[in-house]
């Protein structure tokens, strides 16, 4: 499948398995890339099953994430799902928890090797599983409250339907497309292209790449 979609992959058409996503900024363009698809499809021999397709969607779930007009996110149903997950007290249930199914066997060789225990032991050991927490939030939350360019921003956003439709609120942070925003001068900048450029956890990446993440 992406073999017959090569030359338009991630141009407006994602491919997982079976499932093909087409995507498009207008409906004109949308018929074109339907058009193309379909014909890609017929000329690969492949057909669909009308109860399984949805057309000129402007909003739909794909593995597990919302996509629309405003980007990709996570269904909601997914988050509610891991935050009311019970906390995993053996192997088998934290593994169950990160999706980790292990099969023995010759096919599975560098995992069954990496997962064997010593023949003294009897039983495996379950180790913490952390999850990081993000403190400069409250610092940027403190900041965002007195910071001159942070209170003129959050005025025009009240005010202007435009500038409310590219930014939002979420717990005392400005969302600007999906990422953080952060006023000119902020200590914060600092502090993340260090943790983001010099860490091990952040890797090495350089200025340019550093910045493009961020």
């Amino acid at each position: 499948m992406n073999h017959l979609f090569q030359p338009f992959l991630r141009r407006f058409i994602i491919v997982f398995f079976d499932d093909v996503l087409v995507y498009s900024k207008t409906m004109a363009d949308h018929l074109g890339h339907l058009e193309t698809t379909f014909k890609l499809l017929l000329s690969g021999k492949f057909s669909l099953k009308h109860t399984k397709c949805t057309f000129a969607q402007s909003q739909l779930e794909y593995l597990g994430h919302v996509v629309s007009g405003n980007g990709v996110e996570p269904a909601p149903e997914k988050l509610h799902a891991i935050q009311e997950w019970p906390l995993p007290q053996s192997v088998k249930a934290l593994r169950s928890f990160l999706g980790i199914q292990y099969r023995p066997g010759r096919e599975n060789r560098v995992a069954d090797a990496l997962s064997r225990v010593a023949a003294e032991s009897t039983q495996a050991s379950l180790y913490l599983l952390s999850i990081p927490q993000f403190s400069f939030l409250a610092d940027l939350k403190k900041e965002l409250v007195t910071h001159p360019e942070a209170l003129t921003l959050l005025e025009k956003i009240r005010k202007e339907a435009t500038l409310a439709s590219e930014y939002k609120l979420e717990n005392g942070l400005i969302i600007h497309k999906q990422r953080l925003w952060l006023p000119s001068g902020s200590a914060i900048i600092a502090l993340l292209m260090e943790e983001f450029h010099n860490t091990p956890t952040g890797g090495h990446y350089g200025v340019q790449k550093t910045l493009q993440r961020l």
